[in-house]
Protein backbone atom coordinates (compact mmCIF):
# COMPACT_ATOMS: atom_id res chain seq x y z
CA UNK A 1 0.00 0.00 0.00
CA UNK A 2 1.50 3.38 -1.14
CA UNK A 3 2.11 5.99 1.27
CA UNK A 4 -0.97 8.72 1.63
CA UNK A 5 -0.18 12.63 2.18
CA UNK A 6 -3.48 13.35 4.06
CA UNK A 7 -1.80 16.82 5.02
CA UNK A 8 0.26 19.44 3.65
CA UNK A 9 1.69 22.45 5.90
CA UNK A 10 0.07 25.10 3.44
CA UNK A 11 -2.87 23.38 3.98
CA UNK A 12 -2.58 23.35 7.67
CA UNK A 13 -1.71 27.08 7.75
CA UNK A 14 -5.55 27.89 7.80
CA UNK A 15 -6.46 24.85 9.84
CA UNK A 16 -7.94 25.17 13.86
CA UNK A 17 -5.31 25.28 16.11
CA UNK A 18 -7.68 23.03 18.31
CA UNK A 19 -5.46 19.88 19.75
CA UNK A 20 -5.45 17.11 17.74
CA UNK A 21 -7.86 13.81 19.47
CA UNK A 22 -6.61 11.46 21.75
CA UNK A 23 -6.31 8.75 19.58
CA UNK A 24 -4.09 10.94 17.69
CA UNK A 25 -1.77 11.94 20.52
CA UNK A 26 -2.10 8.13 21.25
CA UNK A 27 -0.95 7.58 17.77
CA UNK A 28 2.17 9.97 17.78
CA UNK A 29 3.38 8.11 21.30
CA UNK A 30 3.70 4.78 19.53
CA UNK A 31 5.05 5.98 16.37
CA UNK A 32 8.19 7.19 17.96
CA UNK A 33 8.67 3.92 19.51
CA UNK A 34 8.09 1.86 16.02
CA UNK A 35 9.69 4.96 13.70
CA UNK A 36 12.40 1.88 12.93
CA UNK A 37 10.45 -0.91 12.16
CA UNK A 38 9.76 -1.49 8.69
CA UNK A 39 6.21 -0.50 7.65
CA UNK A 40 4.12 -4.04 6.83
CA UNK A 41 1.39 -4.56 4.04
CA UNK A 42 -1.39 -2.20 4.67
CA UNK A 43 -3.45 -4.59 2.44
CA UNK A 44 -5.53 -5.46 5.13
CA UNK A 45 -6.22 -2.33 6.82
CA UNK A 46 -9.53 -1.41 8.33
CA UNK A 47 -11.49 0.40 5.68
CA UNK A 48 -13.77 1.82 8.09
CA UNK A 49 -11.09 3.19 10.62
CA UNK A 50 -9.50 4.88 7.73
CA UNK A 51 -12.21 6.31 6.09
CA UNK A 52 -12.86 7.90 9.05
CA UNK A 53 -9.59 9.25 9.36
CA UNK A 54 -9.73 10.59 5.94
CA UNK A 55 -12.85 12.52 6.96
CA UNK A 56 -11.28 14.04 10.07
CA UNK A 57 -8.13 15.07 7.93
CA UNK A 58 -10.42 16.60 5.10
CA UNK A 59 -12.34 18.60 7.84
CA UNK A 60 -8.98 19.89 9.15
CA UNK A 61 -7.98 20.82 5.80
CA UNK A 62 -11.45 22.51 5.16
CA UNK A 63 -10.95 24.64 8.41
CA UNK A 64 -13.26 23.35 10.64
CA UNK A 65 -11.38 21.60 13.43
CA UNK A 66 -13.00 17.91 12.95
CA UNK A 67 -15.94 19.22 14.92
CA UNK A 68 -18.93 18.42 12.78
CA UNK A 69 -16.96 15.08 11.75
CA UNK A 70 -17.40 11.27 13.36
CA UNK A 71 -13.97 10.67 14.93
CA UNK A 72 -12.35 7.43 14.03
CA UNK A 73 -12.52 4.23 16.67
CA UNK A 74 -9.96 4.26 18.80
CA UNK A 75 -7.19 2.57 17.54
CA UNK A 76 -5.78 -0.59 18.59
CA UNK A 77 -2.20 -1.88 18.44
CA UNK A 78 -2.46 -4.08 15.45
CA UNK A 79 -4.12 -0.92 13.89
CA UNK A 80 -1.14 1.31 14.76
CA UNK A 81 0.99 -1.02 13.60
CA UNK A 82 -0.66 -1.24 10.15
CA UNK A 83 -1.19 2.36 9.69
CA UNK A 84 2.21 3.12 10.29
CA UNK A 85 3.38 5.33 7.66
CA UNK A 86 -0.09 7.31 7.70
CA UNK A 87 0.88 8.10 11.87
CA UNK A 88 4.01 8.86 10.46
CA UNK A 89 3.26 11.84 8.12
CA UNK A 90 0.71 13.01 10.78
CA UNK A 91 3.27 13.22 13.06
CA UNK A 92 5.53 14.56 10.42
CA UNK A 93 3.08 17.62 9.38
CA UNK A 94 2.22 18.55 13.49
CA UNK A 95 6.02 18.02 13.30
CA UNK A 96 6.40 20.86 10.64
CA UNK A 97 4.19 22.82 11.89
CA UNK A 98 4.88 22.67 15.46
CA UNK A 99 8.58 23.85 13.84
CA UNK A 100 7.33 26.99 11.87
CA UNK A 101 5.22 27.77 15.05
CA UNK A 102 8.33 28.36 17.16
CA UNK A 103 10.48 29.30 14.31
CA UNK A 104 7.85 32.29 13.72
CA UNK A 105 7.52 32.91 17.64
CA UNK A 106 11.33 33.01 17.86
CA UNK A 107 11.40 35.94 15.11
CA UNK A 108 8.86 38.04 17.05
CA UNK A 109 10.70 37.38 19.87
CA UNK A 110 13.62 39.10 17.93
CA UNK A 111 12.33 41.84 16.05
CA UNK A 112 10.30 42.71 19.72
CA UNK A 113 13.70 42.92 21.37
CA UNK A 114 15.53 44.20 18.45
CA UNK A 115 12.82 46.95 18.75
CA UNK A 116 13.22 47.23 22.74
CA UNK A 117 17.25 47.34 22.27
CA UNK A 118 16.85 50.26 19.30
CA UNK A 119 14.74 52.22 21.47
CA UNK A 120 16.69 52.23 24.31
CA UNK A 121 19.60 53.11 21.92
CA UNK A 122 17.64 56.03 20.51
CA UNK A 123 16.75 57.28 24.04
CA UNK A 124 20.22 57.02 25.49
CA UNK A 125 21.54 58.92 22.17
CA UNK A 126 18.80 61.87 22.49
CA UNK A 127 19.87 61.98 26.28
CA UNK A 128 23.92 61.86 25.30
CA UNK A 129 22.92 64.53 21.89
CA UNK A 130 21.34 66.80 24.62
CA UNK A 131 24.46 66.55 27.27
CA UNK A 132 26.62 67.25 24.67
CA UNK A 133 24.98 70.16 23.91
CA UNK A 134 24.47 72.08 26.91
CA UNK A 135 28.30 71.23 27.94
CA UNK A 136 29.42 72.44 24.58
CA UNK A 137 26.85 75.69 25.66
CA UNK A 138 28.58 76.04 28.44
CA UNK A 139 32.05 75.91 27.16
CA UNK A 140 31.24 78.60 24.68
CA UNK A 141 30.17 80.72 27.72
CA UNK A 142 33.03 80.42 29.55
CA UNK A 143 35.29 81.04 26.34
CA UNK A 144 33.20 84.23 26.30
CA UNK A 145 33.92 85.08 29.87
CA UNK A 146 37.49 83.99 29.26
CA UNK A 147 38.00 86.44 26.60
CA UNK A 148 36.10 89.54 28.41
CA UNK A 149 38.80 88.58 31.23
CA UNK A 150 41.33 88.52 28.53
CA UNK A 151 40.16 92.39 27.75
CA UNK A 152 39.24 93.37 31.19
CA UNK A 153 42.89 92.43 31.84
CA UNK A 154 44.23 93.93 28.83
CA UNK A 155 43.06 97.43 30.19
CA UNK A 156 43.98 97.13 33.73
CA UNK A 157 47.36 96.73 32.26
CA UNK A 158 47.28 99.58 30.09
CA UNK A 159 45.72 101.87 32.90
CA UNK A 160 48.97 100.50 35.19
CA UNK A 161 51.49 101.75 32.76
CA UNK A 162 50.01 105.10 32.31
CA UNK A 163 49.43 105.43 36.02
CA UNK A 164 53.17 104.47 36.66
CA UNK A 165 53.90 107.27 34.06
CA UNK A 166 51.76 109.19 35.55
CA UNK A 167 53.45 108.92 39.11
CA UNK A 168 57.37 108.88 37.89
CA UNK A 169 55.81 112.64 36.35
CA UNK A 170 54.65 113.58 39.44
CA UNK A 171 57.94 112.36 41.07
CA UNK A 172 59.81 114.33 38.88
CA UNK A 173 57.13 117.57 39.71
CA UNK A 174 57.75 116.87 43.63
CA UNK A 175 61.93 116.54 42.82
CA UNK A 176 61.75 120.51 41.11
CA UNK A 177 59.09 121.75 43.65
CA UNK A 178 61.46 120.84 46.52
CA UNK A 179 64.62 122.46 44.36
CA UNK A 180 62.42 125.54 43.55
CA UNK A 181 61.15 126.00 47.31
CA UNK A 182 57.41 126.16 45.36
CA UNK A 183 55.04 125.81 42.45
CA UNK A 184 54.94 129.23 41.78
CA UNK A 185 58.50 130.16 42.26
CA UNK A 186 61.00 131.13 39.80
CA UNK A 187 64.47 130.27 39.62
CA UNK A 188 66.40 133.85 41.46
CA UNK A 189 68.17 135.68 39.19
CA UNK A 190 71.76 136.23 39.68
CA UNK A 191 72.97 138.65 42.74
CA UNK A 192 76.05 140.78 42.15
CA UNK A 193 79.15 139.46 41.84
CA UNK A 194 79.86 141.67 45.28
CA UNK A 195 76.26 140.33 47.19
CA UNK A 196 77.51 136.99 45.93
CA UNK A 197 80.64 137.07 47.67
CA UNK A 198 78.95 138.26 51.37
CA UNK A 199 76.15 135.32 51.10
CA UNK A 200 79.21 132.69 50.06
CA UNK A 201 81.01 133.85 53.44
CA UNK A 202 78.06 134.06 55.83
CA UNK A 203 76.91 130.76 54.33
CA UNK A 204 80.25 128.98 55.14
CA UNK A 205 79.81 129.88 58.63
CA UNK A 206 75.96 128.32 59.13
CA UNK A 207 76.17 124.90 60.84
CA UNK A 208 74.06 122.71 58.20
CA UNK A 209 72.94 120.59 61.26
CA UNK A 210 71.09 123.15 62.79
CA UNK A 211 69.26 124.73 59.31
CA UNK A 212 65.87 124.74 59.18
CA UNK A 213 63.69 123.13 56.39
CA UNK A 214 61.99 124.92 53.87
CA UNK A 215 58.27 125.75 54.74
CA UNK A 216 56.11 126.81 51.70
CA UNK A 217 53.13 128.18 53.00
CA UNK A 218 49.05 127.97 51.64
CA UNK A 219 48.31 129.94 49.11
CA UNK A 220 44.54 130.18 50.30
CA UNK A 221 44.53 129.88 53.80
CA UNK A 222 48.49 131.66 54.47
CA UNK A 223 49.08 129.56 57.53
CA UNK A 224 49.39 125.92 56.93
CA UNK A 225 52.15 123.91 55.49
CA UNK A 226 51.33 123.44 51.82
CA UNK A 227 51.69 119.76 51.58
CA UNK A 228 49.42 118.91 48.64
CA UNK A 229 51.14 118.35 44.56
CA UNK A 230 48.58 119.85 42.25
CA UNK A 231 47.60 117.98 38.78
CA UNK A 232 48.49 118.79 36.16
CA UNK A 233 49.80 122.09 36.85
CA UNK A 234 52.10 120.87 39.40
CA UNK A 235 52.05 123.57 42.09
CA UNK A 236 52.46 122.81 45.40
CA UNK A 237 50.43 124.98 46.81
CA UNK A 238 47.57 123.85 49.24
CA UNK A 239 47.55 122.12 52.44
CA UNK A 240 44.91 119.64 53.06
CA UNK A 241 42.53 121.13 54.85
CA UNK A 242 42.11 123.43 51.79
CA UNK A 243 42.79 121.17 49.53
CA UNK A 244 38.96 119.36 50.75
CA UNK A 245 37.24 122.12 49.09
CA UNK A 246 39.59 123.72 46.41
CA UNK A 247 38.43 122.75 42.79
CA UNK A 248 41.39 124.92 41.04
CA UNK A 249 44.92 125.46 41.61
CA UNK A 250 45.42 129.34 43.08
CA UNK A 251 48.30 129.82 41.44
CA UNK A 252 47.41 129.36 37.83
CA UNK A 253 43.45 128.40 38.22
CA UNK A 254 43.37 125.93 36.11
CA UNK A 255 41.24 122.81 37.30
CA UNK A 256 43.02 120.11 38.55
CA UNK A 257 42.19 116.54 37.84
CA UNK A 258 44.40 114.65 40.86
CA UNK A 259 46.86 115.36 43.91
CA UNK A 260 49.54 114.12 45.41
CA UNK A 261 49.67 114.44 49.23
CA UNK A 262 53.46 115.26 50.08
CA UNK A 263 55.37 114.15 53.20
CA UNK A 264 57.93 116.02 54.92
CA UNK A 265 58.17 114.60 57.95
CA UNK A 266 61.78 112.63 56.63
CA UNK A 267 63.02 116.08 55.63
CA UNK A 268 63.37 117.45 59.38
Amino acid sequence: MAQLNLFHPEELASSSANPPPSHLDTALRLSSGISGQQAPEQSGVDSEWLSSLKAYAASLRNGDGGKDVHHPRPATLHDLHKDHPVIQNIAKIYSDRVKDIMAEMCTQHLVALLTAEQRVMNNMKERQDEMLGRVRAHNAELENTLASYRAHAAKLDEKLRTLQRTNASLREALHQATLHGGGNERPPTEPPHGVLLEEDAQSSSVDPEHSDPVRIKCRLCGRRTATVLLWPCRHLCLCKRCEAFAKRCPVCATEFLCNLDINFSGCE
